[in-house]
């Protein structure tokens, strides 16, 4: 049976040139995204060494041992690739909305040029957090635990492996509050809502602790679920905000458009 016309181009050959296109999009975003982080990674192995060693001068007063070969190399790589995702980072992201931005609506497109930067700032605020506060906090509990007459050595890789497992989560964590917004921007939590959700909040905080922590003592699980209950109370506050400019906006509008409605003959 012969095809009518225009069937090829309204068919499945106007959707393969089309898919075809997004894959060749997102191939060249993902090259674009894999040359950042591979030139972050080779600035951040020449910064490796001194943060390594930042992070020893502030670690613990205990010894720090290589216990393999190869096991300092390795940390300092390991490190390198961190500082390299770190500084690659805006440009992955802006690679990724670039990617997706002709298919957002004009309102997802709003939401993300005002929630971007709170969200990189909070994220950056996280990973302070944890890098200045938390591990100071956990490592002294730890280590000045008396457990008798033991000699205290630790490997650089578990130190490393301690730090990097403890100050990451913070980073995810402290976005909650921009989550908060955006489910509140779209509808789907309300201030009432929350303060109904707020007594199952301390349990899913320990659950979410006990998950992320790199250990499984309480001190450190306390440590993720009270800045977690924190910016709770602060994702209520925005979503509190939020919900009554949402409220207002209406009735300011009715009322602006009141009296020229009795003005009418």
């Amino acid at each position: 049976m012969g095809h009518r016309p225009g069937e090829a181009e309204t068919g499945g050959g106007g959707v393969w040139p089309s898919l075809v296109g997004h894959l060749s999009e997102l191939r060249l975003r993902l090259i674009y995204s894999a040359l950042a982080i591979a030139g972050g990674t080779a600035i951040g192995f020449v910064y490796a060494r001194p943060v390594l060693g930042w992070l020893i001068e502030r670690g613990p007063d205990v010894r720090l041992v290589a216990l393999a070969p190869a096991e300092a190399f390795l940390v300092t790589l390991r490190i390198a690739v961190l500082l390299g995702v770190g500084l690659a980072s805006p440009v992955v992201i802006y690679q990724a909305l670039r990617f997706v931005w002709p298919g957002l609506t004009e309102t997802e497109r709003r939401y993300v040029r005002w929630y971007a930067l709170p969200a990189l700032v909070l994220f950056a605020a996280g990973l302070a957090f944890g890098l200045l506060v938390a591990v100071p906090l956990a490592l002294d509990f730890l280590l000045g635990f008396n457990a008798g007459p033991i000699q205290r050595t630790v490997s650089v890789q578990a130190y490393v492996d301690f730090v990097t497992g403890l100050v990451w989560p913070f980073g995810f964590l402290f976005e909650l509050p921009v989550a908060v917004a955006l489910l509140t921007e779209i509808g789907l939590l309300t201030p009432p809502f929350m303060v109904h959700l707020r007594r199952y909040a301390l349990l899913a905080a320990l659950v979410i602790a006990a998950f992320l922590t790199p250990t499984t003592d309480l001190v450190t699980q306390l440590l993720f679920a009270v800045p977690l209950l924190v910016l709770y109370e602060a994702g209520y506050g925005l979503c509190w905000l939020l919900h009554r400019r949402r409220a207002r906006g209406p009735a300011e509008r009715a009322g602006q458009a009141s009296p020229r409605a009795e003005g009418d003959p």
